[in-house]
């Protein structure tokens, strides 16, 4: 039986596959004719093979040919008849056999090729080249790293596919710049690497507790401060995501940008013991490894570079009409006897959920897939497995479920020009799930 994947997985010059007769009493002559293309000016090398059959399930009457040249074009050639295949659509193209190289003609499935023009497949056509491509340290890309070979001018889409705290940087080789993902044409032979750099966490974060003292009443404030990490690229940083941690949920407080190095949490009770978070954001949104820094309440243990003070209402963010610049009195910290209560911790959800629309070059119908990937939140330690949903409306249809090692899911055979969005939840051994994050493709 005809069908793309037999094509495509066998070595085959099919101008008509389809099913075929002729042996019937659709039209007269019925036969198989294999001969020489000599005469008029033609060269005798090139062989021609006519069929005058019949569609086995209509007997509807069927002529075509096909031409081999000595210079190794192939040529299809479609005569009278040919009026209805819609009982069996015919497959027609040609294939080396390997999976992955197959020309398909314009007419494969078409329902009437009633003299219809030549179909002709040059040796140029034919010519396959090779595409190699690879990822340095930090990341993957798609189509899988390794040489694959396609036919020339073929085009395809590749996604460069970062690890957890990495991001793209550029490619190299034969493919320049910094869009992923990127659409190539392979006229040659090209070789291709993805490239990635770390997003290295904050340096030296430090959380100290102010009192912000007016003439009415008095603010507490925590002031988060860090340093730029002379590791990251300071190009390609975009801004700090300042996050609360509440019971082992991360609450994002506020976005900073690059150069600002500070951010002041108010208003918060100074009996109550605060956890931050600070990562460094790319310019394409990605967050780096997360830097945490604690400050106690009153009543609990002080640890080194955590401080509170009182601040003159003159300073940032103070009410104007106060001095500025008051001896700043020092409040005497907590007792180191005594402890703060253990809370219970929520499965924290997966950080930087996005799914990204790729052609996928690696099967013989070709097609659009969706790349979905994700970083583990370093607050969930022991996720036992991922489970993605499919949501359409106020449903959702569980796609998939993956081990927690897992970071990355190619979901196939996609419509190229509608919207998906998808949920992410992670489970941990206790089997406790964490709030879905989504992600949209449009």
């Amino acid at each position: 039986m005809n069908s793309l994947s037999r094509l495509a997985n066998n070595k085959r010059i099919a101008p008509l596959w389809t099913d075929l007769r002729t042996d019937g009493g659709a039209q007269a002559g019925e036969d198989i004719y294999i001969t020489y293309n000599s005469g008029m000016g033609r060269n005798p090398d090139n062989l021609v093979i006519r069929w005058v059959a019949e569609t086995y399930s209509s007997g509807e009457p069927v002529n075509f040919e096909l031409i081999l040249y000595d210079d190794g074009n192939i040529q299809f050639n479609y005569d009278g008849g040919n009026a209805d295949f819609s009982s069996r659509l015919p497959t027609i193209g040609i294939s080396n056999g390997d999976g992955i190289n197959r020309r398909l003609s314009d007419y494969n499935g078409n329902t009437s090729l009633t003299d219809v023009d030549s179909d002709l497949y040059t040796l140029k056509e034919l010519r396959t080249v090779s595409l190699n491509v690879e990822a340095g340290g930090g990341g993957t890309i798609f189509p899988l790293p390794g040489a694959h070979a396609y036919p020339v001018g073929q085009q395809i889409t590749i996604a460069a596919v970062p690890d957890r705290y990495y991001d793209f940087d550029y490619w190299s080789g034969d493919l320049s710049g910094n869009q992923s993902p990127v659409t190539v044409t392979v006229n040659s032979d090209m070789d291709i690497t993805a490239n990635f750099f770390r997003i290295y966490p904050p340096s030296s974060l430090n959380v100290r507790q102010e009192l912000n003292r007016t003439l009415l009443m008095g603010e507490n404030i925590n002031v988060l401060t860090w340093q730029d990490n002379p590791s990251n690229p300071s190009q390609k940083i975009a801004n700090y995501n300042v996050y609360s941690d509440a019971g082992g949920a991360l609450s994002l407080l506020d976005t900073v940008e690059a150069g600002t190095t500070e951010y002041w949490h108010r208003a918060v009770d100074k009996t109550q013991t605060y956890n931050y978070a600070v990562c460094a954001v790319t310019t394409r949104g990605v967050e780096g490894e997360p830097s945490f820094r604690s400050i106690p309440g009153e009543g609990g243990p002080e640890t080194s570079g955590q401080t509170r003070s009182t601040m003159s209402a003159g300073l940032k963010g103070a009410e104007s009409g106060d001095e500025r610049g008051k001896d700043v009195p020092i409040i005497i910290g907590p007792s180191s006897k005594e402890t703060t209560q253990n809370k219970s911790r929520r499965t924290q959800s997966p950080l930087n959920f996005a799914v990204q629309r790729a052609f996928d070059s690696t099967t013989p119908e070709g097609g659009y897939i969706h790349i979905l990937s994700w970083q583990a939140n370093p607050e969930s330690k022991s996720i036992e497995r991922y489970k993605i949903y499919l949501v359409e409306g106020d449903k959702r249809r569980l796609l998939v479920e993956l081990d927690g090692d897992t970071l990355e899911y190619v979901h196939r055979e996609v419509e190229q020009n509608k919207p998906y969005k998808y949920a992410l939840i992670a489970v941990d051994k206790d089997k406790k799930a964490c709030k879905p994050v989504y992600a949209e493709v449009k």
